[in-house]
């Protein structure tokens, strides 16, 4: 139920949009799981990313609304639980998105702000991956020695660094991720195997 204050959220995104130029922010609120708001004339091509992009995850994509109205609409007065700041698709991106997050959590402190590639994503201070797992494992009476966490992007380093011993980055993530895991590996189909190795022993 946490969410970004709406003025806060507005200032950077503006700041962004003005100093960046990214390509388009897609945020979630209660009422919409995600509403794109194009900062350039290709909403052609935004949409056709964005679907491709969901296409070639073989993951189910969730609905969203390309609207710049209602986004702010939505920015002033909803709530604002997570903001995706999309940069573009040509590799020089994925430096300027990593760039950009280091002073995102310097320059503040009430939003966690996490780099994935070509994307920075948003959230309220404490609302990550890590915070996640631990509050499962309070509430299910889980050992936090039983948890094993494996990703392959920034906004799992959270959970590499609260569980570092059993944590996992696949070889495919970007050196700057992988510096926080515990172990390498080549996918999540081989974390089954690990650790059924480890309860053997």
């Amino acid at each position: 139920d946490t969410t970004m204050n709406n003025q806060e959220i507005k200032a950077i995104l503006d700041e962004l949009n003005e100093t960046f130029h990214p390509l388009a922010f897609i945020m979630t609120t209660d009422e919409y799981p995600n509403i794109i708001r194009q900062n350039r004339n290709s909403a052609k091509l935004l949409l056709f990313l964005y679907k491709a992009y969901w296409w070639f995850s073989f993951k189910r994509r969730e609905p969203f609304i390309l609207n710049n109205e209602l986004f702010e609409k939505e920015i002033n007065s909803g709530n604002v639980y997570k903001v995706v700041v999309f940069f573009g698709i040509r590799k020089k991106k994925n430096e300027l998105a990593k760039e950009i997050n280091k002073i995102l959590r310097n320059k503040f402190p009430n939003i966690e702000s996490s780099w994935s590639g070509i994307i920075n994503e948003l959230t309220p201070v404490n609302c990550n991956k890590g915070e996640g797992v631990r509050f499962y494992c309070e509430h299910t009476n889980v050992k936090p020695e039983d948890i094993y966490v494996v990703g392959d992007s920034g906004n799992d380093i959270s959970m590499f660094n609260a569980y570092h011993e059993n944590s996992y980055v696949m070889a495919k993530a970007y050196p700057s991720v992988k510096k926080y895991a515990a172990h390498v590996i080549p996918g999540v189909y081989k974390l089954g195997k690990l650790v059924l190795k480890k309860e053997k022993k």
